[in-house]
């Protein structure tokens, strides 16, 4: 395991572990058993003449206990031990506190990284795997902003919008928590793997399935709930009609959380979803800056770097290049109607882009079309 384990936590632990490996895949039924007997370790020690007559068990279930009442705790905890990884249960303190509020939380979280401080506020980020320059764009500008105000920026480590937000929290040296579909010495996606080990590093990596687990698409809509349930407000960017974002947006507001969405145009795919959420009475999310201002009076904090919305002219940049970066869109824009917004023409208007791609300011996406990145 990653850090070191204090005889204590050992003694303790082992309990919860040994639990939660008998009945791996029946969170609700852990979460009966926990309620009524209050610590797994009061499981393992009652008599077999009393759990029968827990009304969530019947003989299948008695006989899956007792199968792993022949194997010890410590045994169990230590193959664990072997593994990089940790884990805490509901029954910890550094177990997510918001999470612990929601009527389906999950009994256990194996983790690699360090989990986010109680204290610390969290914020969720979801968005369109394949989304737009656009909703990447701002997708990336919020996960940093957040970062930068103290706020754990949590998502699912996918491509797109999470990935680019979980990256702008990085790139702040900020908090961000990514909750997996699979279990967390399982990168998924393969093409993640940069934002994995940054996170392994410098974050968290949460989930509750046990290691050498798979991602599996019934896993996913689980997984947006820990999203959902760790967060104080959640931020949808782009989404498709029907999709995960919007899952997990229903999950927060069923949860009290408040929900942010960025309006889109009605002719985009991937507004449709976001646009939606506006009409359903999600809050409209006009700016980053007002949503700082927001979620900062909402957690009664004033921690923050204000210089992330200062308006300071970037100084790389020419005064014909500012004119042209002004007018390309993170949406497509064409080069007649870059010419014609700025009224500069043929060679110095194609010097003036390929400066412009060269500092990583645009990129040309198709010939003669362009957008911001």
């Amino acid at each position: 395991m990653a850090k070191h384990v204090l005889d204590e936590d050992f003694n303790r632990k082992k309990y919860q572990i040994w639990f939660n490996s008998i009945f791996p895949w029946n969170n609700k039924l852990k979460l009966q058993l926990y309620e009524e007997f209050k610590s797994a370790k009061n499981i393992y020690e009652m008599p077999e003449n009393k759990l029968i007559e827990s009304p969530f068990l019947d003989l299948e279930k008695m006989a899956q206990i007792q199968k792993y009442k022949k194997i010890t705790p410590d045994e169990i905890y230590e193959k664990l031990l072997t593994i990089d990884m940790d884990f805490t249960t509901i029954e910890e303190e550094d177990y997510p506190g918001l999470l612990q509020e929601i009527p389906d939380k999950p009994y256990c979280l194996y983790y690699l990284g360090h989990l986010p401080e109680r204290s610390m506020p969290s914020v969720g980020v979801v968005g369109a795997r394949m989304s737009t320059n656009y909703g990447k764009s701002i997708a990336h500008d919020i996960g940093y902003s957040l970062a930068k105000c103290g706020i754990n920026v949590v998502s699912g480590m996918a491509l797109g919008v999470d990935c680019a937000s979980q990256n702008g929290a990085l790139e702040a040296s900020g908090m961000t928590t990514a909750v997996l579909g699979s279990s967390v010495d399982i990168c998924y996606p393969e093409k993640n793997k940069p934002l994995y080990n940054a996170l392994k590093k410098s974050g968290c990596i949460l989930s509750e399935y046990p290691p050498n687990t798979e991602a599996r698409p019934a896993f996913f809509p689980l997984r947006n709930r820990i999203i959902s349930g760790m967060s104080s407000a959640l931020i949808v960017t782009e989404a498709r009609v029907k999709s995960g974002s919007l899952i997990t947006a229903n999950l927060a507001s069923s949860y009290g959380r408040d929900v942010y969405a960025l309006p889109g145009r009605i002719t985009d795919p991937l507004s449709i979803g976001t646009n939606h959420l506006i009409t359903e009475g999600a809050l409209v999310l006009e700016s980053i800056e007002d949503l700082i201002k927001n979620l900062n009076e909402k957690f009664n904090r004033t921690k923050g770097d204000e210089s992330i919305f200062s308006n300071e002219v970037d100084n790389t940049l020419t005064e014909k290049e500012s004119l042209i970066y002004d007018v390309i869109d993170y949406y497509a824009t064409h080069l007649d109607d870059i010419s014609f917004k700025t009224k500069i023409f043929d060679t110095e208007l194609n010097e003036l882009l390929t400066n412009l791609k060269n500092k990583g300011k645009i990129n040309e996406i198709f010939p003669d079309y362009f957008v911001r990145i």
